[in-house]
């Protein structure tokens, strides 16, 4: 090397090392090993409450199915065994396993042009509905309301 390869070295800092800097050497690699397993039990949440949120839209729709299914029967307790089939065919179309599935009707103003109130609950695994493994259970609830069929045949 000659001497004015070296000043340029010495001018832009080639070839030199900063004091500490071995310190420094796989520090980066150390912090990503122990950021890892936050970034995947965020990452898990975020998953679980997604999944959760979707099964609480199906068993909203499953109580707009249930008065879809009540409004046109002829009596109310046809409505009723129409609503409950309706709401777990619906349940069950849309991937939601229930432990227990309770549909409750609102027919106190069963007649035509009268409306009918819904409540589906839907007692939802963690494990089955967020992240396998996850222990415990929640219920998801949903409300629908609609418009007795003005032009059926009262029996």
């Amino acid at each position: 090397m000659n001497k004015a390869m070296l000043r340029s070295e010495a001018r832009h800092g080639l070839g030199r090392r900063r004091p500490g800097r071995e310190a420094e050497s796989g520090a980066a690699e150390a912090e990503l090993v122990m950021l890892a397993p936050l970034l995947l039990v965020v990452a898990g949440l975020i998953l679980a409450m997604a999944r959760l949120g979707l099964a609480r839209s199906r068993v909203e729709d499953a109580a707009g199915a249930a008065v879809s299914a009540a409004v046109v029967a002829p009596t109310a307790s046809a409505a009723q065994s129409a609503a409950s089939a309706a709401a777990r065919q619906d349940l069950a179309a849309g991937g939601v396993t229930c432990t227990t599935t309770v549909v409750h009707l609102d027919l106190s103003s069963f007649r035509p042009g009268g409306e009918v109130w819904a409540r589906v609950a839907c007692t939802v695994s963690l494990s089955s509905a967020a992240v396998p493994g996850l222990p415990g259970s929640v219920v998801l609830a949903g409300t629908g309301a609609g418009p007795v069929d003005p032009y059926r045949n009262p029996t």
